[in-house]
Formats: C-alpha cells, structure tokens, sequence
C-alpha cells in the first residue's frame, strides 16, 4: 500500500455553468482530520485562482474554511472544489491543484511530517483532461517556526 495517493484523476475536471469543479482526492494513505489539511490551491494558466469554494450536500463554504470542518476527510471520497470561471469556452487550459496536509502520528525533531501533492492536467473545451501528472513532497518541519 503506498503512502501517498494522487489528488486529480481523469475524471476530476468537468465545466459546469460559471465554474469548474474539480474533485480532489486525499493524497495520504489515511483518513485525516479537516484541520490537518493546511492547503488547498487551485491555478488556471499559472494564475491562483481566489474565491473557490468547497461543496458538501450542495451547500457551498469558503475553501480556507475546511480547516474548521469537524470529523475526518475520508480516504476514497473526493472534495468537490469549485471556482468561478465565466468565459463559456476554457479552450486548452493547464490546471493545478495542490494539497497539503499535516500528518499528525508522525513527528521528528523539526515537528509532525508534511505532505504536499500536485496534481496537473489540462482540460479542454469538452470538459475532458488529459492524463494528470503528480508530486509529491513529504518533508518534516516545525509549525512553531511558521
């Protein structure tokens, strides 16, 4: 079982009407809690891309407030991110989503370990992605020096 999990598939990227949606999976081998989830960004043609929200059971929340959610992100569900888009044709569009998590069971001197994932893909006027491209980063460091 590998430690770390991609955070976009194929089938992350779809156009909706004024907004993208793109379902983001948890990079990490388990579930963990909303307020471990220290990032998550979305860029359009290398711009970062403000104003997105998170969706749960149709009701939207600021993207930053996921942080405040109680319970858990689970391991096999997606977070449905969306963000204003007007143009009705995208056209060729790189986008990239980066999450970063806290993990809170593994700690070193520097403090508890930090996992950041990258997912890439471009999405076309179809709606369509092509195949996603991942990082990932894991690296231990103190959050009282931040």
């Amino acid at each position: 079982m590998p430690l770390t999990y991609p955070v976009l598939r194929t089938d992350s990227l779809s156009i909706r009407e004024r907004s993208l949606e793109i379902r983001v999976w948890l990079p990490w081998m388990r579930s963990l809690p909303w307020t471990c989830i220290t990032d998550v960004a979305v860029e359009i043609d290398g711009r970062a891309l403000e104003g997105g929200v998170a969706v749960f059971d149709d009701v939207e929340i600021p993207l930053r407030a996921i942080v405040e959610l109680p319970g858990y992100w689970m391991v096999g569900t997606s977070l449905a991110v969306r963000v204003p888009h007007a143009p009705a044709s995208v056209g060729e569009r790189p986008v990239r989503v980066r999450v970063t998590a806290a993990i809170p069971y593994i700690y070193s001197d520097s403090g508890p370990l930090t996992v950041t994932s990258t997912g890439e893909a471009t999405l076309n006027d179809a709606g369509e992605a092509s195949p996603v491209t991942e990082a990932r980063q894991m690296q231990s460091q103190s959050l009282i020096d931040k």
